[in-house]
């Protein structure tokens, strides 16, 4: 009996330490601050690319005043900027793209907020500030995910889902001639890039040789090549 209880405790232990093995053993999300992530954007060559290593919060807006991309390399970049702050240029966006700035996002992962513009073009002309959209999420509420005020914003790529400010997914300072939206691709929810309700009148901002191709249910809109 004494060694069938000792088979007992023991088993019990093992199972136990098991656990706590695979509980210990769980990864936890990698993380890496704001201040890394700019230091890495300030030190990258024009020829680097800056990989996230870890999920971003940041608390402010990242500004970009020289040629940079970033490949989001699974991760996500979020804000906790409170609401108080949300006042001036560095509190309202969490990408503000400045005269010779020019920003290229690419890489599976996602750019998430839930009122802030996500990426805003502050230049002076259409070519002092750039940004390319290759691939990526961009979820928000009310929220733009490209403002331009000055300069030239292509998407090439990317999914885009905005809640209850989806008609300002993509959208441009009011007659403004140096403010340019151009889309070669992407799969936009609830919003139709070559219609957009953003601007007044409406606005096709699908450069010519694409099309948009509509869901059966007409919530979709995705981007191709126009090959006929």
């Amino acid at each position: 009996m004494k060694k069938f209880l000792s088979i007992c405790v023991c088993l019990a232990l093992v199972l136990v330490c098991g656990l706590t093995l695979v509980a210990c053993g769980k990864d936890k999300p990698k993380t890496m601050t704001q201040a890394d992530f700019e230091k890495a954007i300030a030190d990258a060559k024009e020829s680097e690319v800056v990989k996230l290593s870890g999920d971003v919060t940041l608390s402010k807006a990242v500004e970009i005043g020289k040629k940079v991309a970033i490949d989001l390399n699974g991760h996500k970049i979020l804000e906790n900027v409170k609401y108080e702050d949300k006042n001036d240029a560095q509190h309202t966006t969490m990408f503000l793209i400045n005269k010779n700035g020019d920003l290229t996002v690419s890489g599976k992962g996602s750019v998430e907020t839930d009122d802030l513009i996500i990426f805003w073009l502050h230049g002076t002309t259409k070519t002092d500030a750039k940004l390319q959209i290759e691939a990526g999420e961009y979820i928000g509420d009310e929220s733009d995910v490209v403002y331009v005020t000055g300069g030239t914003a292509t998407i090439t790529g990317g999914t885009y889902k905005i809640d209850s400010h989806v008609k300002y997914t993509l959208n441009l300072q009011d007659n403004n001639a140096n403010a340019e939206i151009v889309v070669k691709g992407g799969t936009f929810h609830n919003y139709d890039p070559s219609n957009s309700a953003s601007e007044k009148p409406v606005k096709n901002f699908v450069a010519e040789g694409f099309k948009v191709e509509t869901s059966k249910d007409g919530k979709v809109f995705t981007v191709v090549e126009d090959k006929k």
